[in-house]
C-alpha cells in the first residue's frame, strides 16, 4: 500500500476516488495514476509543518530567490 494512503486492496486511490474494484488487485495503470496522485499531493498540496506552505512552493521561491541573485545583465 501506498504510505498515507487508506482503503481495501493492495493499493487504494485518495478519498475521494473511484472506489476499488472487487476483489482488491489493481491493473498496473491504477497503481500508477494512484502513485502519480499521491506524489501530487504531497509535493503540491500538503502543508509542510516546519515551512507553512507546499514544499513545492517553497522550491520555487527558493529558487526564484537563487536565481535573482546570480542573474547577470544582457549584453547590450
Amino acid at each position: 500500500m501506498v504510505p498515507g494512503l487508506r482503503g481495501q486492496g493492495p493499493v487504494a486511490r485518495p478519498s475521494g476516488s473511484a472506489r476499488p474494484r472487487r476483489g482488491g488487485v489493481r491493473p498496473a495503470d491504477d497503481v500508477e495514476l494512484a502513485t502519480l496522485e499521491y506524489i501530487n499531493w504531497f509535493n503540491h498540496k500538503r502543508i509542510h509543518t516546519a515551512i507553512g506552505r507546499p514544499p513545492a512552493e517553497h522550491a520555487a521561491a527558493y529558487w526564484n530567490a537563487h536565481n535573482d541573485l546570480h542573474h547577470t545583465p544582457a549584453i547590450q
